[in-house]
């Protein structure tokens, strides 16, 4: 939301108070029994400077690296001024509710890789013909680095396509990799890194008789 243009404010701004919208033809469009999503990124800098700070306090603060829910609404609010005008908020305060969501911790970021590892596996089964395990010492090292760098889902996404798709695809390439191998990803030695292997795969008998 923070990205659009100011006519797009004055668009919803209509939408909003009416719940209707008329077009340059004079059309009427009826948006009463819509729900709109904003999201935004306001403050988010004044939030990780702060998360900085806090980290190296001074004074009586402790070291938490981590802010109160009511500190980071204020620095979101005081943007929020800076970014609408006075009877936009009001709209959106009168319609709807301002959500402050919190940092997502390692376990939420653990569900969200796997979530992430399970599309890849379907996508390069389908693909490729290639059938990617990745065990628990590999799916630490990807938490790992993803939180290591912020834990955001981007740096999830970052991490998973440096480590192992970009990998997986250059191998296939070089022929390092074919199709109908199994491999599986897991964590080098020092535990700092993913690593590829390729292993015998296993034979899968569908639809066989016990008796047989």
């Amino acid at each position: 939301w923070d990205k659009a243009c100011k006519d797009f404010n004055d668009v919803m701004l209509s939408i909003l108070r009416d719940g209707v919208y008329t077009l340059g033809n004079g059309e009427v469009v009826d948006f009463r029994n819509c729900i709109f999503i904003f999201t935004a990124n306001l403050g988010a800098r004044d939030v990780e400077q702060a998360v900085e700070r806090a980290a190296n306090p001074i004074g009586f603060r402790t070291g938490d690296k981590s802010l109160t829910v009511m500190e980071t609404e204020a620095l979101f609010n005081k943007h929020l001024k800076d970014f609408t005008a006075p009877e936009f908020r009001a709209r959106i305060t009168e319609n709807g509710e301002i959500v402050v969501f919190e940092k997502l911790n390692a376990e939420q970021v653990g569900q969200v890789r796997d979530v992430k590892i399970a599309e890849m596996q379907a996508h390069v089964r389908k693909v490729a013909k290639v059938t990617i395990e990745v065990d628990d010492a590999g799916r630490k090292v990807l938490l790992d680095q993803a939180m290591a760098n912020n834990g955001t889902v981007a740096n999830l996404n970052g991490v998973l396509k440096s480590q192992v798709t970009d990998n997986l695809d250059n191998q296939l390439i070089v022929g390092g990799i074919k199709a109908r191998d199994c491999i599986l990803v897991t964590s080098d030695e020092a535990g700092s890194a993913v690593v590829f292997r390729v292993e015998q795969p296993s034979l899968l008998i569908v639809g066989a008789d016990s008796a047989e």
